[in-house]
């Protein structure tokens, strides 16, 4: 029984995030393929979504937005320059979640780890993962 409810919990945690998400980044943001989603059952780790989207407009400003949007749904935030792949990370915390972006730049791979899915011109690509804090 306890097994049960466990992964009923796991389970239920994948729209809440993806909910989270979408509170997260800017606004006419396009999803590029599919979220991959860790309940974090096997693990014993909190459950965990990452989607990569895509939307037009200058590093600045979809920087911006990412923090304004963190703060709005009550994350402290900070913003980091890597290097990498990513021109900038945007790292949120709450009593509840934690999440970082990494905001692509124009002409560098979407999904770097592949090395595949180029950012277009007058784009940023943005690589969000989303969990629960245990």
């Amino acid at each position: 029984m306890v097994a049960l409810v466990a992964i009923g919990c796991a389970a239920n945690a994948q729209p809440s995030l993806r909910h989270g998400i979408s509170r997260i980044v800017p606004a006419g943001s396009k999803q590029q393929g599919t979220c991959d989603y860790a309940s974090g059952f096997v693990e014993d780790a909190p459950p965990q979504l990452r989607c990569w989207f895509v939307v037009p407009g200058r590093m600045s400003s979809v920087t911006a937005e990412v923090e304004r949007n963190l703060r709005t749904s009550a994350f402290a935030v900070s913003v980091r320059r890597p290097g990498g792949p990513a021109a900038r990370i945007v790292v949120g915390q709450n009593a509840k979640s934690a999440t970082s972006v990494a905001l692509i730049a124009p002409g560098r791979p979407l999904f770097f780890q592949l090395g595949k899915g180029r950012v277009a011109a007058a784009h940023v690509g943005i690589d969000i993962s989303l969990g629960r804090k245990k």
